[in-house]
This record gives C-alpha cells, structure tokens and sequence, in this order.
C-alpha cells in the first residue's frame, strides 16, 4: 500500500516536499505545525487537501511516514517530544545530523534529506533535486527510497558522516558565496550601477567551477600578482572593513595555492 505521509515543520524545506508531493499527485495527508495558522496558510495555497494538526502526540493519527522538517538545532527536541504510529517510518531532512538522534526513541527511522538551498519565494524543480537517504535497517531503508523516487529522479544512499561532509560543502558553495554576492550588490548599489550586468560573470564562474581545474578558471589581480590592483582595491575598502578582511584572506588563499 501507498505511504501515508505526514510532513512536521512549515518552514522553507517543508514548503517545497509539500508542494512536491501535490504535484506528483500524492499530497501529504497530515502537516503538523506547531502554529495551526502557518500550516494552514502553507497548504491552503499547495495542498488543499491536507490536514494540518499541532501537537507531538500523533500516535492515534493514521499516517506511516513522517518527514521533520525543521531547522538542525531543533531536530533532538522535536524527536524527544514526539509519538507516532506503530510501525511509521521517520525522518529528518538535516545534512549536520546522524541518525544517532533517533536511536533511542524509535526502531524505524533515517534520513531524507535534499541537497538544495530553499526558499519559498522561489520555485524549484525537485525532481531534479538529489535526495541521500539512509535507514535504520533494510526494510525501513526501502521504505525511505521508495518515497523519496516520489520526489526526485536523483537519489543516493549516504551515511550520517559523508552526509555531514557534503553538509559543510553546501553552506561553504552557497551560503558563503550568498553573502559574498550580497558584498557585491551593495557596492554595485553604492555606485549606482546596475547589478543584473553581474549576472553573466556569476553564470560564467559557476560553469567554469564545473568544468575547469582551479588554475584554470582563477583569474584576477591575485593569481597575477598584481599588487597595484590589490593594493588600490584595499584602499577603495576601506569604508568596508568586514569586506576589506575577506578581499585580503581570498587574495592570501589564492596565492598560496598557485605557487
């Protein structure tokens, strides 16, 4: 038979899974979100279908899957509060968090977790998503891989440690680079230029990453050496100290590394 699916959380992630599965014509059955309004306006708008219900006491609920979806400090918590059915599969979508969290509250647990940065004012392909699962035992494994091929043509098995690892690569190669191109748009704006004219150098540095060894796609004053540039771009700095830190540790990091 089919999972009953039930998503916790109402944040960023759990938007797009609920938003995935109606569109692949399973909507979820239950969200439970610890503000019934949030969850309400949530699946009002991408699953009218859906129940949502509070509370951690869900062991009378029908479903068989849970997916938590709530942000890495608070997975412990939720799962120290929670009961579910007999028998449901749970999960949590974390990068940073083993499967060690549930060991001692429950037999049939994993890990569902989308390799992807969210936010719900933008829309995503999820099927295009890689998702890494891992599972308590084999049949909970299955039952994992199972509802995760409802969601994305990309999926892979990976333990909590090689999870952790791809975790770190994530925030490093967005979240990092996020504000960095945040950096950028403020001096853009400052100057009174026009920040879509960034658009072709960021596309063209995310190609060249994937399709070029580092010393052949770096380019710029601090693989030549150009210490007039360096120099000048630091004074221009000076009005941004924070900026001026990262432009002199990336010029260290980049000559160092092409010695």
């Amino acid at each position: 038979m089919p999972e009953q699916i039930a998503i916790l959380g109402s944040g960023n992630v759990a938007y797009h899974l609920v938003r995935a599965f109606n569109l692949n014509d399973r909507p979820i059955k239950y969200l439970i979100s610890r503000k019934r309004n949030k969850g309400l306006g949530l699946t009002d708008e991408i699953s009218p279908k859906t129940v949502v219900i509070e509370g951690s006491d869900l062991k009378y609920y029908d479903f068989t899957f849970l997916i938590i979806c709530v942000r890495d400090s608070k997975v412990g918590e939720v799962i120290r509060e929670l009961t579910v059915p007999e028998n449901c599969v749970i999960v949590h979508t974390s990068g940073s968090v083993g499967t060690d969290a549930f060991s001692f509250h429950f037999n049939n647990y994993g890990v569902l977790y989308p390799f992807q940065t969210f936010s719900k004012k933008r829309e995503l392909n999820v099927s295009e998503i890689p998702f890494f699962i891992e599972g308590s035992n084999s049949h909970t494994y299955d039952r994992i891989l199972n509802v995760a091929k409802i969601l994305s043509d990309r999926v892979k098995s990976l333990d909590s440690t090689s999870r952790a690892n791809l975790h770190l690569t994530g925030v490093i190669i967005n979240n990092f680079t996020n504000h960095l191109i945040s950096e950028a748009f403020g001096l853009i704006k400052a100057n009174g230029l026009d920040k879509s004219d960034l658009k072709p150098l960021v596309n063209e540095t995310f190609a060249k990453a994937f399709e070029l060894a580092f010393e052949d796609s770096q380019t710029g004053p601090a693989i030549r050496r150009d210490q007039t540039i360096i120099s000048k771009h630091l004074e221009m700095l000076n009005s941004n100290p924070n900026l001026k830190r990262l432009y002199s540790l990336f010029t260290e990091l980049i000559q160092a590394k092409t010695q």
